[in-house]
């Protein structure tokens, strides 16, 4: 495999829509060039409304349609990443704990990417895992972890399992299911009376014993809910947590409100089922991520750990292999090193790019690690 390495000059492109530029743009303000009239005429209505305006938005779409402008608008400039020398460079992988949905991956990549001496960080929703670049000299892991402590998460050593969590957790979704299918048999005797128009003299009892029975639920069960919100609040950030905590919150106090003024109108059996298909929403979703990431882990055992030199036919460890030596790789074996290939070959690349059947590649072309070698 060989490598080069080419230069371009640079090309002056269009202010919009990022196209080289002809020989005589079209001029617009402060100085911008433009390849065409119809990409002039969009940036002007952006200037004016805003990118991010709902008008903007509907502007570049209707440019888009008729063929004004060829792509979408430049992405807004990013902030510089940090560059760290290699001997104050730490990189570290660990799992978080306390993830609900995507919006808390991105919450807690966020608070990281914040935390001083960060250079990179990425979380991972479904595997419940970050991965994070920093300086040595100005952070730490105890920093990292405490940061995202903060925020209502916890980052662990990808080694650390604790059972004790889990079971809390499926003893909070147990007592919470078991109590909100006793409050919804309770409820009928309520819709009983409003349905028929007669006072039932169990009702005001039946009501004190419905807000007994929620007080577990509404306190205790669905603490895990109340934790992350408050946490993202904190933070000035909106999660999913926070609509449900917002829900449970005016649901419970609107049926303490009914049950003193003996109004037959309660919502608990509401409160106490949204908590348990939350908790239960998220007892599924953590099963299915794990068994994703044991088999996952399962199919990271299999990877190449040496390659064989086609001169010698001898295996070498992947760490001696340097740019320019030759690798025999047979049919049915994994590719274990991106190879640039000296002959036609069939490869399937479906552990890296999904594809399902084979596909050949020209000699010359490059082959990623990880693919295998079609028998055929």
């Amino acid at each position: 495999m060989t490598v080069a390495h080419h230069v371009a000059s640079p090309v002056a492109v269009c202010d919009l829509c990022g196209l080289p530029l002809p020989s005589h743009p079209v001029e617009g303000r402060e100085g911008r060039a433009y390849c065409c009239h119809g990409c002039a005429h969009v940036a002007e209505i952006i200037e004016a409304v805003g990118e991010q305006s709902d008008a903007g938005r509907l502007a570049l779409a209707a440019a888009r349609e008729r063929g004004l402008i060829s792509t979408a608008t430049p992405e807004p400039p990013r902030s510089p990443e940090i560059v760290l020398p290699d001997q104050a460079r730490g990189e570290v992988r660990m799992r978080v704990e306390g993830l609900a949905c995507p919006s808390c991956a991105w919450l807690v990549e966020s608070v990281l990417e914040a935390a001083p001496g960060v250079a990179n960080a990425q979380v991972d929703y479904l595997t419940d895992t970050a991965r994070v670049a920093f300086d040595l000299r100005t952070s730490s892991q105890e920093a990292l972890q405490s940061a995202v402590a903060e925020a209502g998460y916890r980052l662990a050593p990808m080694e650390s399992e604790s059972g004790w969590p889990r079971w809390r957790e499926t003893v909070r979704l147990s007592v919470a299911a078991i109590i909100a299918m006793n409050l919804m048999a309770l409820a009928f005797v309520g819709y009983d009376s409003f349905l028929s128009g007669t006072d039932n003299p169990f009702a005001v009892p039946l009501a004190w014993l419905q807000i007994l029975l929620a007080v577990p639920v509404v306190g205790w069960c669905a603490q895990p809910i109340y934790r992350r919100a408050w946490a993202a609040l904190r933070l000035g950030r909106v999660v999913m947590e926070t609509l449900l905590s917002l829900g449970i919150l005016a649901a419970a106090a609107l049926s303490l409100v009914a049950a003193l003024t003996q109004q037959p109108h309660l919502y608990l059996e509401t409160v106490t089922m949204l908590v348990t298909l939350s908790l239960a929403g998220r007892a599924l979703e953590r099963r299915f991520k794990a068994r994703a990431a044991e088999a996952l882990t399962d199919l990271l055992d299999f990877t190449p750990t040496k390659a064989r030199l086609a001169d010698t036919g001898h295996f070498v460890p992947l760490a001696e292999v340097s740019v320019g030596d030759q690798i025999a790789v047979s049919a049915d074996e994994t590719v274990p090193l991106d190879l640039q290939l000296t002959e036609r070959a069939i490869v399937r690349e479906g552990l890296l790019t999904g594809e399902p059947h084979p596909i050949a590649r020209e000699a010359g072309e490059i082959v990623l690690a990880g693919s295998r070698v079609d028998v055929g």
